[in-house]
């Protein structure tokens, strides 16, 4: 299983970086590979220009491609994600996410921002065609249930062992 991480901060350390080591890290000591990028790795001129023919975002889109989800963090900038971010987003083909779990990560100065999320960064990511996009943490039996329940129809659909799928996303329960 592979999951491609995305920094979405143009900032060398950062909030949302921190957030997004964590959740990689978790998941390579659980034996899931991953793929490490953030949008410092770009050259400005590719992404401002759309050059989707840049080796470097090429490397990214076939990664994204091969990947079983993608985790991304940014940091929420004037009650929306970074502008680089989705620059990069942009530049992925429409059905980039398909079939994919997406984890996305915030940091903001208030718990109002987190707002970016579900009207900035979840919308870009539906257009993407994300088969799951885990929004919140799940606390309740009936949250829990219905993660279950979404688990298992991402199961049937994929062919994967629950083990599997459940390693990518396990952290976010009871955290």
């Amino acid at each position: 299983m592979m999951v491609v991480s995305l920094a979405g901060s143009p900032s060398q350390r950062s909030r949302s970086g921190v957030l997004l080591d964590a959740a990689g890290d978790w998941l390579q000591r659980h034996g899931v590979e991953v793929v490490r990028y953030a949008v410092r790795d770009f050259e400005p001129a590719d992404l401002i220009h759309a050059r989707f023919d840049s080796p470097v975002v090429q490397r990214f889109a076939e990664h994204v491609e091969q990947a079983d989800g993608l985790l991304v963090a940014t940091p929420v900038y004037k009650a929306s994600f970074a502008g680089a971010l989705k620059t990069l987003l942009d530049l992925l083909p429409e059905r980039a996410l398909a079939n994919k779990a997406v984890l996305p990560l915030a940091s903001g100065g208030s718990a109002a921002h987190m707002l970016a999320l579900d009207y900035a960064l979840k919308p870009v990511l539906a257009a993407l065609k994300a088969q799951e996009i885990v929004d919140k943490v799940p606390s309740s039996q009936r949250d829990q249930a219905a993660v279950q329940a979404a688990f298992n129809q991402w199961q049937a659909e994929s062919g994967r062992p629950l083990c599997q799928l459940s390693a990518m996303l396990a952290f976010t329960v009871n955290h």
